[in-house]
């Protein structure tokens, strides 16, 4: 079923770009599956305050005005460009300097990231976080499953190129499975690729590797649209992960185990407040530890006197006697001895006047090595594909270890 949010803007489109919100829940109600909740008027209002910006409930991400100011009751879209460009927000609430815009091909998505421009110490300086935008980017498509189909430089200079002469060479070779591969050195890869291509004559050697350039990619299963893979891409999330968290909190015990939260914000706080504690015990312990949860499928990188060492670290509201694992976590920890486990349970959140999240409390606990036996996994998610043959194959997504 489509989510709140893709009704909405399917009936503002319907209905010319704007429109009262009476007609909005006429158009929505039409258009939407029954049954329908008693809170339905209220569903709406609530989900357009959320991704309106000119609203203090604003959530995220930027897809409705105000036509007549708040409590006006005229609303429409923000944007009716499909390609309209989008900013990195990280895990803080930080906004990167640095511009992408997602466009639907015809079995994927087309991701453009825009150029960086002037030099150091220049007043004209375009989109500076050009690399940790780059790194959030790839990290995001790698914990969405994404495939790397197809890579080109799309500037000036390579415009009358062909196609095959625009195509970042890297290896391992397109297509590349994004959770299979280092979302930090395909970075590095597509960068140093890219300082080859559109190289005017006569330029100095190295070249420039933050060019404009388009990523072609494609998402595992189905459901997914340009609105969704924009959000994923600008907040780390997607109302496609968010459905997949919902199915599968209704299934661990939220008294014993490991919960997802349904608020994001609420999930950053408690991911945030598990990290500060492991990083606080470990550094206690002499460790000089490094935050590497953005660009590894670990979280913290620790070093003292030549010795190394991994750490996964798990969050949770609950008791923590069993935790969510992703197969690139579960892959690692079997990969490396030299893994451990940092469970922080009974995190306690609170909430200010505006109902910002706020995390504290927290019981940690340590697993070394972090050693998992197939008799501790329980599956409790997979990906289901009809169209690979008449016999349906399944694959795991998610797991959890007791």
């Amino acid at each position: 079923m489509a989510t709140w949010r893709d009704d909405i803007v399917h009936a503002l489109n319907s209905l010319g770009g704007s429109a009262a919100l009476a007609d909005i829940y006429a158009e929505v109600r039409r258009i939407r599956p029954l049954p329908h909740p008693q809170s339905f008027e209220e569903v709406i209002r609530r989900t357009i305050e959320q991704a309106s910006s000119d609203t203090q409930s604003y959530t995220g991400p930027d897809l409705f005005r105000s036509i007549n100011g708040v409590g006006g009751g005229v609303w429409g879209l923000r944007s009716r460009d499909r390609n309209a460009r989008e900013r990195v927000r990280t895990e803080s609430g930080m906004t990167l300097d640095a511009e992408f815009s997602v466009a639907p091909e015809s079995d994927g998505f087309a991701i453009v990231i825009e150029s960086r421009g002037g030099g150091h110490g220049s007043a004209a300086k375009r989109h500076p976080d050009y690399q940790d935008s780059m790194r959030f980017l790839l990290s995001r498509l790698a914990a969405a499953g994404a495939t790397l189909a197809d890579a080109t430089v799309e500037s000036r200079e390579t415009a009358a190129l062909p196609h095959q002469e625009k195509v970042l060479e890297i290896a391992p070779p397109f297509p590349v499975s994004l959770a299979s591969e280092d979302p930090e050195e395909i970075r590095l890869r597509l960068g140093r690729a890219q300082a080859l291509i559109g190289r005017a004559r006569g330029a100095p050697r190295g070249g420039n590797s933050t060019k404009r350039i388009r990523l072609f990619v494609r998402f595992p299963g189905s459901g997914w649209t340009v609105g969704r893979a924009r959000e994923l891409l600008a907040y780390g999330t997607s109302d496609i992960a968010m459905d997949e968290v919902a199915n599968i909190e209704a299934i661990v015990d939220p008294q014993k185990g490991q919960r997802y939260a349904s608020d994001v914000r609420t999930k950053i706080a408690v991911e945030r407040r598990a990290m500060d504690l492991a990083k606080a015990w470990l550094s206690d312990d002499g460790w000089t530890v490094r935050d590497v949860s953005k660009s590894r499928s670990y979280d913290l990188h620790c070093a003292k006197q030549g010795q190394e060492l991994r750490v996964e670290v798990k969050g949770t509201r609950g008791g923590g006697d069993t935790i969510l694992i992703t197969r690139n976590e579960l892959n690692h920890a079997r990969d490396h001895a030299n893994v451990h486990l940092a469970i922080v349970s009974r995190i306690v959140i609170d909430r200010d006047s505006k109902g910002a999240p706020s995390a504290s409390g927290g019981v940690l606990r340590w697993y070394q090595p972090w050693v998992i036996k197939d008799s501790d996994l329980e599956a409790i998610a997979f990906e289901w594909t009809s169209a690979r043959s008449a016999l349906a194959t399944t694959r795991t997504r998610a797991v959890r270890s007791r």
